[in-house]
């Protein structure tokens, strides 16, 4: 009887752990490979793309990505200026330089553009290294601009890049 309860009692604590384990809210996400970007975007599904392009732009970096689909296309673009050591991170919403922009166009006809930037938005960049390619994370709140209605935000969670120059 002691055995059985020692058993029943081990075997709770272990499918407690696996429980608790298994509903982390905050999993980790393995790196991205080199020239992709990805993140998940609120009401639309998970981005990656795999043709990520970084340019140095003097004064800032810039990220470039698209993915296609069955009825068209979307992109997201990271602006972040240039500071003298990394790792470090940027509030979008009060940066002068700083964009987080995330395009969609689909049945070739409709075309909707969202941003995050100085005034409009919010998020964070974070720069983790410029060379050999420039790696960093990214989440963001962004506005359809110009203004539509209803359907005017899009939500950047979890985003990653890591792109060659």
């Amino acid at each position: 009887m002691k055995r059985s309860r020692l058993l029943f009692s081990a075997g709770l604590f272990y499918l407690a752990v696996v429980a608790i384990g298994c509903n982390q809210s905050n999993p980790v996400v393995p790196p991205v490979n080199v020239n992709e970007l990805q993140s998940e975007v609120t009401g639309e599904g998970f981005f990656s793309a795999a043709d990520g392009q970084a340019k140095d732009q003097g004064s800032y970096y810039a990220v470039l990505a698209s993915e296609s689909f069955q009825m068209g296309s979307r992109s997201i673009n990271v602006i972040v200026p240039k500071q003298t050591s990394v790792p470090y991170t940027v509030n979008v919403g009060s940066d002068p330089v700083a964009v987080l922009s995330y395009d969609v166009s689909s049945d070739n006809v409709t075309h909707k553009q969202f941003y995050a930037q100085q005034g409009v938005g919010s998020g964070t960049i974070t720069v983790t290294q410029v060379t050999p390619t420039l790696e960093g994370s990214f989440s963001g709140t962004l506005w359809q601009v110009p203004n539509a209605g209803a359907d005017t935000v899009r939500t950047l969670a979890s985003g990653q890049f890591n792109a060659s120059f």
